[in-house]
């Protein structure tokens, strides 16, 4: 099993992202507004204003996006996926997507 994490910078991409995970059968998904460590540090905390100079530009909030897949090709068949409806996940300002492995899970979201 694999959780899939994936940190949608391009929040227009969202839907395609979604219907792409439905798709694939990634179960218990779930999606959370999320913010660069660095922007939260830069913007709120005064000591590490020097930390804006490493931010490509203003940046809203992206999602954050994770499920649990029992395929372990899963991130590939999403990149597949998405260019279909003509969304590079390997250009830049998409975010980025990452599986690790799972050795168990339990909750009634996530069975069959």
């Amino acid at each position: 099993m694999k959780l899939l994490v994936v940190v949608l910078n391009e929040r227009e991409n969202l839907d395609d992202l979604m219907e792409a995970l439905l798709a694939l059968e990634v179960n218990g998904l779930t999606s959370v507004e999320s913010e660069e460590v660095v922007s939260l540090l830069a913007q709120e905390v005064p000591i590490f204003a020097g930390l804006r100079h490493m931010l490509t530009g203003p940046r809203e909030h992206n999602m954050t996006v994770f499920g649990l897949s029992d395929k372990d090709d899963v991130l590939v068949r999403l990149a597949e996926s998405l260019k279909e409806v003509g969304v590079d996940m390997n250009a830049s300002g998409f975010g980025y997507a990452f599986c690790v492995p799972v050795e168990g899970a339990a909750g009634g979201a996530l069975e069959d």
